[in-house]
């Protein structure tokens, strides 16, 4: 049995009690009964009951009234609590204290008559659903965690617990439910986690970026050599491919030691849509043949500071991507933009595909560290994390905006300069 489990059934059990001692909880019970009261009610009992027998009466009845006692004491809870009639059709909620309609955003009248799986949504996990309904189905208690939705449609995760409440004849009365907002410890424990991961990943990335450095350091001294012997133009081409190819993997190498924390960016004074106008040519060239890519520049001068090779391997990685999710024909747009956000003023670029979209669950991965939805040995995982450090070292922030079959835009915004 859970902690909670226990304490619940204690108070159950306590508040269920036998005839015989009914009398000696009574005075608190009964009192707290009448505190839930509205005025009126009280007032009108004070006056029938004063100078008789009425409250002698109503204490040797609380055996008889205990599930008005239950709801009272959860009624007063902070605890999210429900209880649902297990004996009509479909388990429906028929009360629900404030503590519940505060975390949910729902009325009680909103509330009763529905299955408590109404607050579930695209998100909730399967198996934690298919362990409630086999707890239910068994009769036993059951705690899990879930995501849950409250009325504006935003999401929480919920610590539930369910449980039987049984009458002291051991005849099943009401399921008891109990939710617990758990988000911000979550989001505690997974910023733990995902710290030490970047750390390993970053010590990790930085080896892996300095022997890359190496290797190539020995491809770039023998293409100089090569350079001082007679070459056709032909060959001078190849060399010149060669050349650029090194500098692009030298300026990987400098993306993954950005991604490591191993280095800092090189950050200049720039023209957005210069660098974006300058680059049109290559970005085309990365896309496949068949997906045309579309440059759309703002009519005004973007400034920012950032490191121009950075973005240049970060737009030619995300037109690689769009490439990659389109179908042939499909367009891909470059295009770059100015806006305003809680008064600060921001430039950006974005890359647009026309390709499958992404649901929400892989939207929500896509920039996580080795995450990839390509095939065995197309993608490694690390392109949008490292875009991702790259922005935010940048001082700016990446946006992915996409649904299922209608395409992705992934935007890139660094502050105004």
């Amino acid at each position: 049995m859970t902690p909670m489990g226990a304490v619940f059934s204690k108070r159950v059990e306590e508040t269920f009690v036998p005839a015989h001692r009914c009398v000696v909880l009574s005075r608190n019970v009964n009192s707290l009964g009448r505190r839930c009261m509205p005025e009126e009610e009280r007032a009108t009992e004070r006056e029938e009951g004063a100078g008789s027998g009425a409250t002698s009466q109503a204490l040797a009845a609380v055996g008889r009234d205990a599930p008005d006692i239950l709801r009272a004491v959860a009624r007063m809870s902070p605890l999210p609590m429900v209880l649902t009639d297990p004996y009509a059709p479909d388990g429906p909620m028929i009360f629900c204290n404030r503590a519940f309609t505060q975390l949910t955003g729902y009325q009680e009248e909103e509330v009763r008559g529905q299955n408590m799986r109404f607050l579930q949504g695209e998100l909730t996990d399967a198996g934690a659903r298919a362990t409630l309904r086999a707890a239910i189905a068994a009769g036993e208690e059951c705690q899990v965690e879930l995501w849950n939705y409250r009325k504006d449609g935003s999401k929480f995760w919920c610590s539930m617990f369910v449980g039987p409440v049984h009458d002291r004849d051991g005849r099943l009365a009401y399921w008891f439910g109990s939710q617990l907002d758990t988000t911000a410890r979550r989001e505690v424990d997974e910023a733990r986690a995902s710290a030490k991961r970047m750390d390993t990943l970053g010590s990790m990335a930085a080896g892996i970026a300095h022997e890359f450095n190496n290797l190539m350091t020995v491809v770039i001294g023998n293409a100089e050599a090569v350079r001082a012997d007679p070459l056709t133009p032909r060959q001078g081409q190849r060399l010149d491919r060669i050349d650029w190819a090194a500098q692009s993997a030298g300026r990987l190498t400098q993306q993954m030691l950005s991604f490591a924390g191993r280095s800092s960016l090189h950050a200049e004074a720039v023209d957005l849509n210069r660098i974006v106008g300058d680059f049109d040519r290559l970005l085309s060239q990365v896309a496949s043949f068949d997906r045309p890519v579309e440059v759309r520049l703002a009519g005004m001068t973007l400034p920012a500071r950032i490191d121009v090779g950075q973005l240049e391997l970060s737009l030619l990685n995300l037109v690689r991507n769009a490439s990659d999710a389109s179908e042939a024909g499909g367009r891909i747009v470059v295009s770059t933009s100015r806006t305003e956000s809680g008064g600060r003023a921001e430039v950006a670029v974005a890359v647009t595909d026309e390709g499958s979209g992404m649901p929400p669950g892989i939207a929500a991965r896509a920039a996580d560290p080795f995450f990839t939805t390509k095939e065995h040995g197309k993608g490694t995982g690390l392109g949008l994390s490292m875009v991702t450090g790259f922005v935010q070292q940048s001082g700016g922030r990446m946006l992915i905006e996409t649904a299922e079959g209608a395409g992705t835009t992934v935007r890139l915004l660094f502050p105004e300069a």
